[in-house]
């Protein structure tokens, strides 16, 4: 598991699907901090994207 900070545009929007995936991520302010397996990056992303919330940055912790 890697820790990222995720920068979208509306972050309880995005915290909300990411459970409703089974992913538990932290309102940091102007982030979302979460934990996933690497290799699913380009699915967190990808999601986010389908639901219409751009992902600005995502950096890993």
């Amino acid at each position: 598991m890697q820790t990222y900070k995720i920068y979208v545009t509306n972050i309880s929007q995005a915290l909300a699907v990411l459970k409703e995936q089974g992913f538990e991520g932290k309102d940091s302010g102007t982030f979302i901090e979460i934990a996933f397996n690497p290799s699913q990056k380009m699915s967190v992303i990808m999601l986010l994207n389908q639901n219409k919330i751009v992902v600005y940055d995502i950096e890993e912790v």
